[in-house]
């Protein structure tokens, strides 16, 4: 038996597909090895596929059309994809999903350490009444995410948004948005809800960022880039906010930082559509992690309507 290498991981389940190599079996648990070889996307049914066996090195070699086709994105909390997705400029249009459960993305469910590049997903329609919900990838630990765009229809409870629901580690560079992005309650951003220690690059976001609640409480929140950073050394950096964002607490480019260790690290050459201002709302100000209202711009994610953060 070949002895495990780098890049192998451990996982608990077994499958019988080609593009995986059974290295050994110890107590029910398989190591997997990612191979090199790609494998190629050209057709819904090769989208299928990849969502049953979440590790790899897919490809798109077309666009596709997956309308009327049942998927369930790739990747899931106990099986995240691994490996790199390269879409080479390929779109893959109408991804309907009206999914349960948390961590649902209209191509990826949950990610780790992978890389996605040169995806574009048009005219998305994604709807759960749940948490971690988005167009391109639900749950991002760590991803390198770039030259990716979204089109279409984004609609969750918390942590919504177009490009992941929820970043943490993770570098999103060189993609856009346009799309209508919707929370019922809680943080929903243009490109994320909610994000640690996340690296956004040469990004813009257009259309709308919409908390739909009728509450005014200072947790409902909405931010053209961010709806919430919830951790540190989060940076924005020649990102262009142009979508019209509409919340209890809303802000062009970030809502509202959980407390003042959240703060953005860098925010530089950053621009914003002045015809589209959002309105600064006050009601938080006796909350113990509204420090937004701080003159000081550390301290401060969003210090007046002027600035537009």
């Amino acid at each position: 038996k070949p002895e495990a290498q780098a890049g192998d991981f451990e996982a608990t389940f077994g499958c019988s597909d080609p593009a995986f190599s059974i290295i050994n079996s110890d107590e029910v648990k398989l190591q997997v090895k990612i191979l090199d070889a790609e494998r190629n996307i050209a057709s819904p049914e090769d989208l299928r596929l990849a969502a049953q066996y979440p590790v790899g090195h897919f490809k798109l070699t077309n666009d596709i059309d997956m309308s009327g086709e049942n998927f369930d994105g790739i990747g899931s909390e106990a099986q995240p994809f691994i490996g790199s997705f390269d879409g080479q400029g390929h779109k893959i249009k109408n991804i309907t999903r009206r999914p349960s459960g948390k961590k649902t993305g209209a191509l990826i469910n949950v990610s780790k350490g992978a890389t996605i590049t040169g995806v574009g997903l048009e005219n998305v329609d994604i709807e759960n009444i749940d948490q971690d919900i988005a167009g391109l990838v639900a749950y991002s630990q760590n991803d390198n995410i770039s030259l990716c765009y979204v089109t279409g229809r984004i609609k969750g409870n918390d942590h919504v948004g177009a490009i992941t629901g929820a970043s943490h580690g993770s570098t999103i560079k060189n993609c856009y948005v346009n799309a209508t992005v919707e929370t019922a309650a809680y943080q929903a951003g243009g490109i994320t809800g909610t994000a640690d220690a996340t690296v956004f690059e040469n990004c813009y976001v257009a259309g709308s960022v919409t908390s739909s609640t009728q509450a005014t409480e200072w947790f409902y929140r909405a931010g053209g880039i961010i709806g919430l950073t919830d951790g540190p050394d989060c940076t924005l950096t020649g990102i262009v906010s142009l979508a019209s964002v509409s919340s209890p607490v809303s802000g062009k480019f970030l809502s509202m930082a959980d407390n003042a260790s959240c703060a953005l690290t860098a925010f530089t050459n950053c621009l914003y559509d002045e015809g589209n201002e959002a309105v600064s709302r006050n009601e938080e100000s006796a909350a113990t992690n509204a420090y937004e209202l701080s003159d000081s711009y550390k301290d401060s994610p969003r210090k007046k309507a002027e600035d537009a953060r």
